[in-house]
């Protein structure tokens, strides 16, 4: 059987709404890199070569390349849930995570991992809860736990063990802060059980950082090894900083809430726009050149749009 490619056409206003929104989104990707001036991927289809293994949540508000304006290809990314390392088992534990790690380590040869962690972690938040409950002598009826995230999240118990020391009486949410700071150094300890991880980072050619992203303060923490503590590694963002950078990433990404209803007239803003700076371009170009400048989905010829 064979399978057949039909020809592009830009969504209708009758498509899903979330299509339309990220379908545009992937236009806007194209744009950026598969524009004939940009050669990125010119390189990556050749292979990747990223800089660090990044360990993150699987989150919706952390994704680890947004945070970090990072390229394609600059990151191999592993995410799970409370982005958790479960310890070394040889031959088996955590399949697709060991697969991930020792792929990264053994074949990328990246000289970074980063486990990066952060503020109002649903996994940690729901180990917290159900511990506090189990403490408090309740019954946990095997109804009310969920099937693979309770055994997923027993790995940080530990973690919570070394918050809750010397704590006192706290909130849950406190606690729950804690213990996704020591959710980092876990994992980090949990990474030096793996023998090829130890070997390649006891040879200086791997280094192991641990990362928090605050969501409520904007700031991202580091794991000071020597200190053993968190430190600010980028500061909370000034008023300043967000009001003049805060015209310029408007006119380059719309609002997404806006793409939901106007997502057909938001793309045609962006088609005349790069209409315009294409016919600017292709009125400069070499004749020879000119055929392989990007073109809209009518035609039109496209200048970078990025």
């Amino acid at each position: 059987m064979s399978m057949r490619i039909l020809s592009t056409r830009r969504p209708d206003r009758s498509q899903h709404p979330l299509i339309v929104r990220l379908s545009s989104g992937f236009r806007r990707f194209q744009h950026r890199w598969y524009h004939p001036d940009e050669p990125l991927f010119q390189e990556l289809k050749r292979g990747q070569k990223p800089q660090a293994l990044v360990i993150a949540c699987s989150d919706s508000r952390v994704d680890p390349v947004l945070l970090t304006d990072s390229r394609p290809g600059d990151l191999f990314i592993l995410r799970n849930v409370a982005n958790l390392v479960h310890p070394y088992v040889p031959g088996g534990g955590a399949l697709s995570q060991n697969a991930a790690i020792e792929y990264a380590v053994k074949h990328l040869k990246v000289q970074d991992i980063i486990v990066m962690g952060h503020a109002c972690c649903g996994g940690i938040k729901a180990l917290v809860s159900a511990r506090a409950r189990i403490l408090a002598g309740e019954f946990l009826p095997e109804a009310e736990e969920d099937e693979f995230i309770g055994p997923w999240v027993k790995v940080a118990v530990r973690a919570l063990e070394r918050a809750e020391e010397g704590m006192g009486e706290v909130c849950l949410a406190d606690k729950a802060r804690a213990c996704e700071l020591w959710s980092v150094r876990l994992s980090l300890e949990n990474l030096l059980t793996f023998p090829w991880v130890k070997e390649a980072v006891e040879a200086g050619r791997l280094a192991l950082h641990g990362w928090y992203f605050d969501l409520q303060s904007g700031e991202l923490l580091e794991f000071d090894q020597k200190e053993q503590a968190f430190r600010p590694l980028v500061g909370r963002p000034h008023a300043h900083d967000l009001e003049s950078h805060g015209g310029h990433h408007h006119e380059r990404r719309p609002r997404a809430e806006h793409w939901e209803e106007h997502g057909e007239a938001l793309w045609a803003h962006y088609d005349s726009r790069t209409m315009e700076e294409g016919r600017k371009k292709r009125a400069h170009a070499p004749e020879h050149h000119r055929e392989h400048l990007p073109r809209s989905p009518h035609g039109h010829v496209r200048g970078r749009h990025d």
